[in-house]
C-alpha cells in the first residue's frame, strides 16, 4: 500500500479522533484489505493503540495511529508500552502521522522501530497500563 492511500485512511480516521472528548486526542485503528478496522480513539488511562489491541482477537498486521491537535494532524510515533503490546499481537507494521505536512506518514516494521523508550523497558507492560502522552 502505498503511503498517499495510508493518508486517506489517515484522514477517516481523523473523524473518529475528533469525536473524542479528550485534549489530547489520539485513535488507532487496524488497515486490513485497505479498510479500517476497529477503530478506537483514547480515553483517559489508555491510549488509542491499546484500546484496539484489547479488542484485537487475531493476529492482524497493520496497525495506523493520529493524533489531533487544533483539527491538525500531529506527530503520533507509538510509546514504548505500545510498541511491546504490538509485537505481542502480531503487529507487523505500523503507520503513523509525522506532523511534517511535506511527509505526513511514517511507515515502520514493527522490529524497525526504533524508540528512545523501547532500550530501556525493563519488564513487559499489561494491558491498560501504558504511560501518559
Amino acid at each position: 500500500m502505498k503511503n498517499n492511500n495510508y493518508f486517506i485512511l489517515a484522514l477517516k480516521l481523523l473523524y473518529l479522533t475528533l469525536k473524542s472528548n479528550t485534549n489530547k486526542k489520539h485513535a488507532a485503528a487496524i488497515i486490513k484489505n485497505n479498510r479500517l478496522f476497529y477503530q478506537r480513539s483514547n480515553f483517559i488511562g489508555m491510549h488509542a493503540e491499546e484500546n484496539v489491541l484489547r479488542k484485537l482477537e487475531k493476529k492482524e498486521k497493520i496497525m495506523l495511529v493520529i493524533r489531533c491537535e487544533k483539527n491538525i494532524l500531529k506527530y503520533s510515533k507509538p510509546c514504548k508500552n505500545c510498541i511491546i503490546l504490538m509485537k505481542e499481537k502480531g503487529i507487523k507494521k505500523v503507520v503513523y502521522t509525522s506532523g511534517d505536512i511535506n511527509e505526513p506518514i511514517i511507515v515502520e516494521k514493527i522490529n524497525d522501530i526504533t524508540n528512545e523508550w523501547t532500550t530501556t523497558l525493563s519488564r513487559r507492560p499489561k494491558l491498560n497500563t501504558c504511560c501518559s502522552r
